[in-house]
């Protein structure tokens, strides 16, 4: 899990450090800057993808005359962290990597450094246990537009698949440059829009949601043909659960082509994804995000309240909460109902104060929490009065 993030000239962001939960909840008005916090993974799992055209727009306001620079601290377990920090800077309108380091820290001992690189120009040198756990120590060319994370993480993987994954000496190292390259090249961010899941597709195996659930028709098909039990199964009772009217979902294939449909109480006749409510296709949307077979260890949902009725999103923040118990994700929200699902110590408050985004957790939970049992207010209500940024 990524535990902490630390940025420097990033969009809106000047300076930021925000120590992170298995679940964080963003809050905050219309361009604080809540999405450009949650791009910060998107950037990175772009360049760790092979995106190398990633504009220089991403330097703080335009300006590309600063460094930008991310560290993330991270656990792998208990009694293993591991610390990331990666520089970038601008050429010919694009940005380009430069500085590199990755270290590990095992139980209270010392940083160990398992791969540096001072500049873009200079070979990514390593620390990686061999097949037998003696330290092999090499170099990697580079240049500017890779990340050096790919590679360590391309020789860990193969190391682990070769030896298994208990028994190598160095397993730490492996197991710690792995799962850091997992989280950051596996991130994903949904900003679900019902207008772009209506559409009925061409057959095509999917188990990846587009960012706007554009594909939803194809997942869904592919979790219904390949995943009955481990997924759709529980989607459909979920969605039933959620909203009882409903009495089926269905994949609807027709020739080569599938849609979303849904079969009510009353009615043998299927509704199709084109007549189908904005709140029910976001539903569904959000569902299968939640119960794919293949999790990402680290996503984020962009208000996954809207088109929502309030009742129901109580039981989404019940599932969102359930998924954390295991896996990472960020959502934002501008809810005070869907808000008040969730815990003070989740909370980041994001605001913009003379164009920089700032975001911070209100400061001394337990007693605020006190304080609003004994008033008898929620924690949407007290965010509505501005009494979360008040404790800041």
């Amino acid at each position: 899990m990524i535990q902490k993030v630390v940025v420097s000239n990033f969009k809106s962001i000047r300076d930021l450090s925000l120590e992170l939960n298995a679940l964080s909840v963003l809050i905050g008005p219309n361009n604080a800057g809540k999405t450009n916090v949650l791009d910060i993974f998107g950037f990175l799992s772009r360049f760790l993808q092979g995106n190398n055209q990633q504009s220089a727009d991403v330097f703080f306001l335009g300006n590309t005359s600063n460094e930008l620079t991310i560290e993330l601290s991270g656990t792998a377990r208990s009694d293993l962290k591991y610390r990331y920090y990666m520089s970038f800077f601008e050429r010919n309108g694009e940005v380009n990597s430069n500085k590199e380091i990755f270290e590990i820290i095992i139980g209270s001992s010392q940083p160990t450094t398992i791969f540096s690189s001072e500049s873009a120009k200079q070979n990514l040198r390593m620390m990686i246990p061999d097949t037998s756990g003696r330290q092999d120590s090499f170099e990697v060319g580079r240049n500017s537009r890779e990340i050096g994370l790919k590679r360590a993480a391309e020789i860990a993987h193969d190391r682990l698949r070769q030896t298994g994954k208990n028994t190598v000496p160095g397993h730490p190292v492996l197991m710690s440059l792995s799962l850091a390259y997992q989280a950051i090249a596996g991130y994903c961010r949904y900003n679900l829009e019902p207008s772009r899941m209506r559409a009925s597709l061409q057959v095509n195996e999917q188990l990846s949601p587009g960012d706007l659930g554009q594909n939803l028709a194809q997942v869904l098909h592919t979790l219904h043909s390949k995943y009955r039990r481990q997924s759709f199964d529980i989607i459909e009772d979920q969605l039933k659960s959620i909203s009882p009217g409903i009495t089926e979902l269905v994949s609807d294939l027709r020739g080569n082509m599938t849609s979303i449909a849904i079969r009510e109480t009353h009615s043998e006749n299927l509704i199709p994804s084109a007549s189908m409510p904005d709140g029910i296709l976001k539903l569904i949307g959000l569902l299968v995000i939640l119960n794919l077979p293949n999790k990402r260890p680290l996503i984020s949902i962009e208000e996954p309240e809207n088109y929502i009725h309030p009742y129901a999103q109580n039981a989404v923040a019940g599932l969102i909460k359930a998924y954390a118990e295991e896996y990472q994700l960020a959502i934002t929200t501008h809810s005070p109902t869907f808000l008040s699902n969730f815990d003070l110590s989740d909370i980041l408050v994001v605001g913009k104060i003379d164009g920089e985004t700032k975001a911070k957790r209100p400061s001394n939970t337990e007693g605020l929490k006190k304080l609003l049992a004994e008033v008898g207010m929620d924690i949407g209500t007290a965010w509505y009065a501005g009494h979360l940024e008040e404790n800041q």
